[in-house]
């Protein structure tokens, strides 16, 4: 059950979703493969899945299904380089790679994650290298419209790291986008993109900087400031979690984690603080 998608903008009516590997046209299919417009009374809607950004890929691109052995699936963001090992790295979120600071250092990390099919070992492309801790407070006990973190408690980034087993299984090109130009600061106005294992190539707006927000994350909550505010219904979906976000001329800005669906909006960690914590380089 979610909201219909028409263009790749979601309505206000609800539907029962089926995920297809690509739409067919009705004249070429037989009555029992054809979704029927409504079951039960309630409208259907066909989403076509990206099978390249499900599939497992070698050398996998980011906007790919990707995630802890532990976890659903989320979107390897961008491809970065240690500057210390000059290693290449997966970028993406703590909780997509992490298991929400779960995760133990040499963890496998699959493509595509879990959710999507991923097998320990025959679809292992990584290993847990480095995450930013996630400051988190437990939910229960808390009063709706208290904000129960410190000043101590704060976080600037839901990012972390795998290291590929293989140095060819990763390449920088982002599916549907091309490789990385470089890095720009983002700013109200300015129109972005992203690809993602959900909702895949998608466009919207930048709306807000230095946001403040609390994110739940499975009964607990973080509170995150100068964060990056973005609008555009459809823009992204739960799976996207850890897309890079680049301007409309491939720089790129930011690292999306969390979003509020029937808002139509997401939000982003700054990219130049993300690399500066992890001590990374975007490699472009």
């Amino acid at each position: 059950i979610g909201l219909k998608i028409t263009e790749g903008q979601r309505k206000d009516e609800v539907a029962l979703i089926a995920f297809v590997r690509r739409k067919i046209d009705p004249r070429y299919l037989t009555s029992e493969e054809i979704v029927p417009s409504e079951v039960d009374g309630v409208p259907t809607d066909v989403v076509p899945v990206n099978p390249v950004a499900l599939q497992p890929v070698r050398p996998a691109h980011p906007g790919s299904s990707i995630g802890h052995y532990d976890v659903g699936a989320g979107t390897f963001g961008l491809v970065t380089r240690d500057k210390t090992t000059n290693e290449e790295c997966i970028l993406s979120n703590n909780h997509v790679l992490a298991n929400v600071n779960s995760g133990v250092i040499g963890d496998p990390i699959l493509q595509p994650g879990l959710l999507d099919g991923g097998i320990l070992l025959d679809d292992t492309l990584a290993s847990l290298y480095k995450s930013i801790p996630l400051k988190l407070v437990s939910i229960q006990g808390s009063r709706e419209g208290v904000n129960v973190t410190t000043p101590e408690g704060t976080n600037l980034a839901d990012a972390a790291l795998a290291l590929p087993l293989n140095s060819g299984d990763i390449d920088p090109d982002i599916i549907d986008i091309g490789r990385p130009q470089g890095l720009i600061r983002p700013t109200i106005g300015m129109d972005v993109q992203k690809s993602g294992r959900t909702t895949h190539h998608t466009t919207a707006s930048i709306f807000a900087t230095d946001v403040e927000i609390q994110v739940g994350y499975d009964g607990a909550s973080g509170f995150f400031t100068n964060q990056i505010g973005i609008s555009g219904s459809g823009f992204s979906l739960p799976g996207d979690y850890g897309s890079g976000i680049l301007d409309m001329s491939g720089f790129a800005c930011a690292l999306l984690f969390a979003g509020d669906d029937d808002a139509g909006v997401t939000f982003a960690n700054p990219l130049a603080s993300v690399l500066t914590m992890l001590d990374q380089e975007l490699v472009t």
